[in-house]
């Protein structure tokens, strides 16, 4: 009998997306700053996926929200968008590319 470590399984969870529609790093981190105000329980320690939409965002500017995000206490978990750069911004942010 061989000793089994894991076992993988699929499970389906929501998720908040947050949606980029403009990048304004300064901008960002007051709206979410008033959000989280808004409703401190929704953010807290919130599992999180950035949406670029269909939008080019410079990973500069994509670091600086991920990183606001963290500071504010959510959890950017994937990244989500149709632009080319999606996939290797995810990977230099080590998020999840999804769609």
């Amino acid at each position: 009998h061989k000793l089994q470590t894991f076992q993988l399984k699929g499970r389906l969870y929501t998720l908040t997306v947050l949606q980029l529609t403009h990048i304004n790093t300064h901008l960002f981190l007051d709206e979410l700053k008033t959000s989280i105000a808004k409703a401190p329980k929704l953010f807290g320690k919130t599992p999180i996926v950035l949406d670029c939409g269909d939008m080019m965002v410079p990973f500069d500017d994509l670091k600086c929200i991920y990183d606001i995000c963290k500071q504010e206490g959510l959890i950017p978990v994937a990244l989500q968008g149709t632009d080319n750069s999606v996939i290797s911004n995810a990977q230099g942010l080590g998020l999840a590319q999804l769609g």
